[in-house]
């Protein structure tokens, strides 16, 4: 089997669908422990973001940025979870990440 981390439903502004994005890790029997737990981590956090929990998502982002050497994504998600306590995306908030189109 494989091993990938979801980061999270995204929709480019203007577009009607949303996709969702997957970072592939490599084989199950080649991928370290360290980067599976990695993977449990980001899962956690990003279950905790969707939940709109911003202070215990961006715990999480924070210790997955310690644990993976500097995790890009953990970043990302901690600066929205930041944007978001002060701007709550609202109740009706489906998770999706809208992002400019570049």
């Amino acid at each position: 089997g494989l091993v990938s981390r979801r980061f999270g439903a995204f929709m480019l502004k203007g577009k009607a669908q949303p996709f969702v994005v997957y970072e592939l890790l490599g084989r199950m029997d080649e991928v370290d422990e360290k980067a599976k737990e990695s993977c449990s981590i980001f899962a956690d956090a990003l279950a905790a973001f969707g939940r709109q929990s911003w202070d215990e998502a961006a715990e999480k982002f924070h210790h997955a940025i310690e644990n993976s050497d500097n995790d890009g994504p953990a970043r990302f998600y901690l600066k929205l979870c930041e944007d978001y306590k002060k701007n709550p995306p609202g109740d009706a908030w489906d998770g999706v990440i809208v992002m400019e189109e570049k």
